[in-house]
């Protein structure tokens, strides 16, 4: 059994030395890389600066050549397309916001009718506590509505679509 771990280590090590002396291959390459921008400046040339411009002019063009083969260039249809799509995405967002707004206002109604008698979140509970019936007689009004107050597109949602 020790033999087989040896070996199997012997085989993991392998790979991690490849990947190290990659690496470092990389490395000298990126060294090159800068040693020869500082020649270039200095004005001075090598054999070895000149074969890395031939690398990074091979290097750039093949990338441009990628980007001229694969644009992404949409044509008119599909753009329409796309828009028209999200139109009908935002009909129908906008048409839950309108019936979350009428939720939220007829749940609001409800609560301050049903609590206006003995106090709620918004009048307090001042009457409760001491006893006296002031606030049995008020009733609650529309600006009492905090929540539905407090959206942009209350009164258009609300009140024109009731």
């Amino acid at each position: 059994m020790s033999e087989e771990t040896k070996v199997s280590d012997l085989d993991s090590t392998d790979g991690y030395e490849e990947e190290e002396e990659e690496e470092d291959e990389n490395v000298e390459e990126e060294e090159e890389e800068e040693e020869e921008e500082e020649d270039t400046e200095t004005g001075s040339t090598t054999s070895s600066s000149t074969a890395v411009n031939k690398k990074k002019s091979y290097n750039s063009s093949t990338t441009t050549d990628n980007n001229l083969e694969n644009p992404k260039k949409r044509t008119k249809s599909e753009i329409i397309v796309d828009i028209e799509s999200l139109n009908n995405e935002k009909k129908s967002i906008d048409s839950k916001l309108i019936s979350l707004e009428k939720q939220i206002y007829a749940l609001e109604g409800r609560y301050l009718e049903e609590t206006h008698h003995i106090g709620n979140v918004i009048r307090g509970w001042d009457s409760y506590i001491s006893g006296s019936g002031a606030l049995k007689k008020l009733r609650w009004r529309e600006s009492d509505r905090l929540f539905s107050n407090s959206s942009s597109s209350y009164q258009n949602s609300v009140h024109n679509n009731k």
